[in-house]
């Protein structure tokens, strides 16, 4: 390679040696080495070939690859040096007008620089000039030439690369944001790094890029900090701190999200907003919520809620409604589910406030007829369920909002399932999922892929069953609601248990139900303690007495709830543990009193599976 760039094969022994040992033959280096030794005059043409210059040892050779460009950089005249470095705060490429703009330098004399940049071959020139663009050869020579400028000159450059920019761009300012963002918050202009990188934020919220959204706001909540402490500048952050409640959420709180969320609780009550306070509040529930605490998360979420009451505010009293609905969905208690949303999408419709988000990520109407759609088939009530959920998700189609649309599709779906009405489960579920991949919520994604599993698993695919439930394990692991792990346990439970692995069903139910236990959720705890007594009734040598009081111990908590459903699911199952060990009359009384709740529920699923035993038992 070395003989290709001097256009020579003839070269000295301690040439070559030289370059071998200083560059271990890695590509890039090898040609910006010989670049620099020519650049520096350190080798001479003589006898048709290159050699070392006998002055060699009174000069010093770099030694690394970032000293070999550095080297180059300031052997280049003044002129250009100063081009280059400018170029490398603005980025991998840069256009002639906007270099000439943040330099002050006019064409004439841009020209001749630009040309000893290209002929040096540290840029590439894409087009003709003055129209070029031009391109650092290497990341390498950029980062090289951007770490050689002082602190106080690479902040002046970018301030001066944002100021060219709003000027050669006033009209498509928008396309701008990001690098405008990238530019300010690198200089001493933090009043316009705000402005960018929460206008950055608000963008890649629209575009639903959660991630790079909670970066940027992040960002800005930290340049107002460098800001004076006046009132306006703590209302500026308070505002960065609600827009990024739901935010969080969605993402399943990452990191610094609990100081985030007390920042804002702090600057609320400094500043005396009661609306905003309530808002944190409620999101603060949502954050204990997800992570397992629900005894702390129904104290913030109920708190805020009474609060709002009193207010007689609708805009108070939604946004905490449908996240005080969201606890008790998550501690399953449908009962007060039932209790709450009715009055407050009442309230919304009254006031003609169903299109309103308040602020947040996910519409309040939505969200409140979705779970009081789902709780009430969770009580049993399916037909009335179904319509409410209906009206969800057509309502958060018309909003097209990809958030709403996801959550009114997940909670369909449960419903669907509960009723045990799969095909038509598994379709809204799968579109949970593929929005929530669409925008990047978290939150619901590992429930989603569960609740997908597990409908597989009850058509008999385990295989694909399996598949979700892995799944969903992995994202909850490693961020997701500590629910959403309670349910993947139990659904890989239910599976080992179709399969005949009865070893791992009990190993997998047992950690559902310690999950379920840690986090108080009755339903998930019920569903449990009933599984368990299905697989202890399967050994080998059943434990007879021991599955029948977990079950009974599932039906206790599920009747308690009056969770009609669950219960009735429960007396099959007894009714089945029964049936095998020939106990005869119990099978049918339970089996019997399963069939009638089921069809009282238009439960078809459920009433034919039990109509299938009853027939063993019967024959």
């Amino acid at each position: 390679m070395a003989a290709y760039i001097l256009g020579t094969e003839i070269m000295g022994e301690d040439l070559e040696e030289l370059i071998l040992n200083k560059t271990e033959g890695i590509p890039f280096f090898v040609e910006e080495f010989m670049k620099s030794l020519k650049d520096l005059g350190m080798i001479e043409w003589k006898d048709s070939g290159y050699y070392l210059a006998k002055d060699i040892q009174e000069v010093e050779i770099p030694s690394t690859i970032q000293e070999v460009i550095m080297a180059r950089v300031d052997s280049l005249p003044d002129g250009a040096k100063s081009v280059l470095q400018t170029g490398s705060a603005i980025g991998r490429e840069f256009s002639c007008e906007l270099i000439k703009r943040v330099t002050g330098i006019p064409t004439p004399e841009m020209t001749p620089h630009l040309s000893v940049l290209r002929d040096s071959e540290l840029l590439y020139e894409r087009g003709i000039f003055p129209q070029a663009t031009y391109i650092f050869r290497h990341s390498l020579t950029q980062e090289v030439a951007y770490d050689s400028l002082l602190v106080k000159r690479k902040q002046d450059i970018h301030e001066r690369i944002g100021q060219a920019i709003e000027e050669l761009y006033p009209d498509r300012i928008e396309e701008f944001y990001e690098m405008l963002a990238h530019h300010y918050s690198k200089s001493e202009s933090h009043e316009k790094a705000y402005q960018y990188l929460k206008l950055s934020g608000d963008k890649a919220l629209q575009r639903y890029s959660n991630w790079e959204a909670f970066r940027l706001h992040k960002m800005a909540i930290n340049v107002l900090k460098q800001l004076p402490d006046t009132v306006d500048n703590k209302k500026r952050r308070l505002e960065i701190h609600i827009t990024m409640r739901t935010l969080m959420a969605a993402l399943v709180f990452p990191e610094d999200s609990l100081q985030i969320l007390e920042e804002g609780e702090k600057l609320s009550k400094e500043i005396g907003d009661e609306m905003s306070l309530a808002k944190i509040y409620a999101i603060m529930g949502m954050y204990y919520s997800l992570k397992g605490d629900s005894l702390r998360a129904l104290e913030y979420n109920e708190r805020a809620f009474w609060e709002a009451e009193k207010t007689e505010d609708v805009e108070r009293i939604a946004s905490t409604a449908w996240t005080l609905c969201s606890a008790y969905m998550l501690t399953g208690s449908s009962l007060k589910v039932v209790e709450v949303a009715p009055k407050v999408i009442a309230l919304l419709e009254n006031t003609g406030n169903e299109s309103e988000y308040f602020g947040g990520g996910l519409n309040p109407y939505v969200a409140l007829l979705a779970l009081h759609g789902v709780s009430m088939g969770a009580l049993g009530h399916f037909k009335e369920g179904e319509a409410l959920c209906e009206k969800a998700l057509h309502f958060a189609n018309e909003l097209e909002n990809l958030f709403d649309i996801s959550y009114a599709e997940l909670w369909y779906g449960i419903l669907l399932l509960a009723k045990g009405e799969m095909n038509r489960s598994v379709e809204h579920l799968e579109n949970a999922v593929k929005y929530c991949e669409d925008a990047q919520f978290t939150a619901i994604l590992g429930i989603s892929l569960v609740y997908v599993g597990n409908v597989y698993h009850l058509l008999g695919e385990q295989v694909k069953a399996r598949e979700y439930a892995e799944r969903s394990r992995q994202i909850t692991l490693d961020a997701g609601p500590a629910g959403v792990l309670t349910m993947t346990y139990f659904v890989l439970g239910v599976i080992n248990l179709e399969e005949g692995d009865l070893e791992n069903a009990l190993t997998n139910a047992k950690e559902a139900l310690k999950l379920a236990h840690n986090i108080n959720h009755k339903s998930y705890e019920a569903q449990s303690q009933v599984l368990i007594g299905r697989v202890l009734g399967k050994l080998d040598i059943p434990e007879i007495d021991k599955a029948e009081e977990h079950i009974l111990q599932g039906i206790k908590i599920t009747d308690e709830q009056q969770r009609k459903p669950m219960t009735s699911q429960g007396y099959l199952y007894l009714g089945e543990l029964y049936a095998d060990t020939n106990q005869k009359e119990k099978a049918l009384k339970l089996l019997k009193k399963a069939e009638t709740a089921f069809q009282e529920m238009g439960m078809d699923y459920w009433l034919r599976r039990t109509q299938e035993v009853l027939e063993r038992v019967q024959g």
